[in-house]
C-alpha cells in the first residue's frame, strides 16, 4: 500500500499533465477512494496519466464494485442455494467487463480559449460528466432480480461526483422502488 501523501503527489502530477480545464475540473471532483485507487494503478504502470485511460479505468473500476455489490445481495444469495456454484459461472460470464456499454459524456465543451475570453476559471466549472449504460436483457434483469439497478448511479456518483448516470436511456432514480 502507498502513503496517502505519495498518492496524492501521484494525484497532483497528474492533474497538471491534464490540460483541459473541465477534464481537470472533472477529476478534481473525484472522491477520495477514487483518487487513492488511481493512483496506486499509474504507479503500478496499469492506468496512464491521461483523461481517457483514467476515465475507462474509473468506469471498470465502478462495475467492478456493481458485481461485488450484486454478489453480496440476498436475492443473489438464493440463487446460489438453488442452483449451486452453475449461477456464480454463469453470472461471471453474463457481466464480463467487456460485454457491457458503458461510456462517459461529458456536456457543456468549453475551450480553453473560451474559457480565458469569458473570464471563466477551473473553479467556476460545475461537474458536466455523465455515465451511459446499456445493459442487455439478461444483465438487465439480474440488476432488476437483485434490486441493484440504482446502485450503479450511486456507485457512480460517489466515487466520480457524477452529473448523471442513465441507464438503458432512463436516468438511474427512475428505476427507484417506490
Amino acid at each position: 500500500m502507498i502513503p496517502f501523501e505519495e498518492n496524492m503527489k501521484i494525484w497532483n502530477d497528474t492533474l497538471e499533465e491534464i490540460s483541459h480545464p473541465i477534464y481537470k475540473s472533472i477529476l478534481n471532483n473525484f472522491h477520495t477512494d477514487m483518487i487513492q485507487e488511481i493512483s496506486f494503478s499509474i504507479k503500478a504502470d496499469i492506468v496512464q496519466k491521461d483523461f481517457d485511460s483514467i476515465m475507462n479505468y474509473s468506469l471498470k473500476y465502478i462495475l467492478q464494485s456493481l458485481f461485488i455489490q450484486i454478489k453480496k445481495s440476498k436475492e443473489f444469495e438464493l440463487m446460489e442455494l438453488v442452483f449451486g456454484d452453475k449461477v456464480c459461472d454463469e453470472f461471471e460470464k453474463l457481466l464480463l467487463m467487456d460485454a457491457i456499454d458503458i461510456s462517459y459524456h461529458i456536456d457543456d465543451f468549453i475551450t480553453e480559449k473560451e474559457m480565458e475570453e469569458e473570464g471563466i476559471s477551473v473553479d467556476d466549472l460545475d461537474n458536466f460528466l455523465n455515465i451511459i449504460v446499456n445493459f442487455n436483457e439478461k444483465q438487465f434483469a439480474i440488476l432488476k432480480l437483485t434490486n441493484s439497478v440504482c446502485e450503479l448511479g450511486e456507485l457512480a456518483f460517489l466515487n466520480l461526483d457524477t452529473s448523471d448516470t442513465f441507464i438503458n436511456g432512463n436516468h438511474y432514480s427512475d428505476y427507484e422502488e417506490k
